[in-house]
């Protein structure tokens, strides 16, 4: 995997990441009962980023873990057995 694929994948862990943490957020100063003022909301912004990317790099580190002893990497070699497994008419794919 090149560096590019790696950014790919980080951007898109990223995006996936801050999607739910961005919506709390626009939810939080929808809501709120006085109007915020730009501190207030930067302040909040700050104190969802402090607990959120532990929690949501934790969860990647978790998960990353999961994906490598699953062995679904798509090595090779799996992909190698099952299609020696099929029939000669199937083996062409």
């Amino acid at each position: 995997m090149n560096r590019a694929q790696r950014l790919g994948r980080l951007g898109g862990l990223v995006a996936v990441a801050a999607t739910p943490f961005s919506y709390l957020w626009v939810q939080m100063t929808i809501n709120a009962d006085v109007p915020l003022s730009f501190r207030v909301r930067l302040d909040m912004a700050i104190w969802m980023a402090v607990f959120g990317v532990p929690a949501m790099l934790a969860a990647w580190l978790l998960w990353r873990a999961w994906w490598r002893q699953a062995g679904a990497g798509g090595t090779p070699v799996r992909l190698t057995s099952a299609s020696s497994t099929t029939g000669a008419r199937q083996h062409e794919w």
